[in-house]
């Protein structure tokens, strides 16, 4: 039959690589939620920044459309005026709303590219503070506590042994 000290300090022994075990474990989960967090909102960054080019190529691409449409518009309307001899201020009055217009246009494009990037910027806020969120509810587990545990499982270890030592005396004559 095994001695009560022997009992005891496999108990400790077991308890301290048990703790240890179960702390490594948690450690290792958080770690890798953490990851996977961090990687998820790395991800939505570049998706953002991605996004930020497109409105940005978009908006540049219309602007520049839109300029050349005015360009061939004003070429045809001295084209016009030229064949039919119309020229002063009516002329460039229509001249000028042909300018105007195109001028509106591209104010308008850029406006949309304003708020379409302001929208984006809302959106990776949004990302990143619930990523934030997400990290901060990961559980780590405590190095203290672990150690606190396998304190107790000596001192428990410890008074099975003085209990076992005591009563052994008590037995001898």
């Amino acid at each position: 039959m095994c001695e009560p000290t022997t009992i005891a300090y496999a108990a400790f022994a077991l308890t301290a690589i048990s703790t240890v075990a179960q702390y490594q474990d948690a450690n290792a989960a958080a770690d890798a939620q953490t990851k996977m967090i961090e990687d998820g909102l790395a991800k939505d960054r570049a998706a953002t920044a991605r996004q930020y080019q497109e409105i940005n190529e978009v908006a540049q691409d219309d602007s520049a459309q839109r300029h050349k449409e005015y360009l061939i518009e004003a070429a045809r309307l001295k084209a016009i005026s030229g064949e039919s001899g119309l020229s002063g201020v009516s002329q460039e009055r229509i001249e000028g709303e042909a300018e105007q217009n195109a001028a509106t246009d591209i104010a308008t494009i850029e406006a949309n590219r304003r708020r379409q990037a302001e929208s984006a910027h809302t959106q990776g806020l949004s990302k990143s503070t619930q990523a934030g969120v997400q990290l901060s509810g990961i559980r780590r587990p405590s190095a203290l506590g672990a150690g606190l545990q396998i304190v107790g499982a000596g001192a428990s270890a410890y008074s099975a042994y003085d209990k076992a030592a005591t009563a052994a005396k008590g037995n001898k004559p």
